[in-house]
């Protein structure tokens, strides 16, 4: 996904759970342009995004 979104700052791609990632950037205007650019495919599969409003406890 680096090598896609192309961001001068970083990003950091967790995994939350089975085929479930949190994805933290460094400037929210990044968030905002891949929020925009969606849906997504990577590797002939598709990726939704959604951005969290409250916490969520991970297993």
């Amino acid at each position: 996904m680096k090598s896609i979104w192309k961001t001068k700052k970083k990003f950091e791609i967790q995994t939350a759970g089975q085929n479930l990632f949190l994805i933290v950037f460094e400037l929210e205007e990044y968030l905002e342009l891949i929020m925009e650019g969606r849906p997504w495919l990577f590797r002939k599969s598709l990726i939704l995004f959604d951005r969290l409003i409250q916490t969520v406890e991970r297993s």
